[in-house]
């Protein structure tokens, strides 16, 4: 008998239980039959793995994909960042004109950012501008009076679906 790579057990013997000379003079007489390995032999992480291989497969996947979709978010947020102080830079140091595209830019994306993110917009804008003087000119300005009224029409539902809730309890 021999073990061949797939752990499983080949038999060479005859169906008889005669002793064969050589398998060339045997010919197509000498059939091999294949048995399998007995379960003692594989090791038992190898059976957990081979007996759960798909629902292991749909895990391993399901937890690449996660990662992969909180990686994006984090990206986009950096992203965000990156775009709103390269605007402030390019203004302080003279180059509206690019200010300008990054300001538009930051404008498209104002609706779909969380909460967070346009807090800390706001905040940063705050300390850059005086929100008393009207500065039309001025992206900075622009910008931080769109997240401010974007903020005001999220709290506006916030404060709605505070009290729905409320009055649920």
């Amino acid at each position: 008998m021999e073990i061949d790579r797939l752990d499983c057990v080949v038999d060479t013997r005859p169906k008889d239980g005669s002793v064969v000379s050589s398998p060339l003079r045997q010919g197509s007489a000498n059939k091999t039959r294949i048995h399998p390995a007995p379960v003692a032999s594989i090791p038992r992480h190898m059976r957990f793995i081979r007996h759960y291989r798909y629902v292991l497969s749909f895990l391993a996947l399901l937890v690449f994909c996660s990662v992969m979709v909180i990686r994006g978010l984090q990206e986009r947020q950096s992203k965000h960042v990156e775009l709103r102080e390269a605007m402030i830079l390019l203004h302080t140091r003279g180059y509206t004109n690019q200010a300008a595209h990054l300001y538009t830019r930051l404008i498209q994306d104002a609706k779909a950012l969380p909460n967070k993110v346009l807090l800390d917009d706001f905040q940063r804008t705050l300390l850059l501008v005086d929100p008393s003087t009207k500065q039309f000119r001025n992206p900075i300005w622009n910008y931080h009076w769109v997240v401010s009224n974007e903020l005001e029409k999220r709290s506006e539902s916030t404060l709605e679906r505070a009290r729905q809730l409320a009055e649920e309890n």
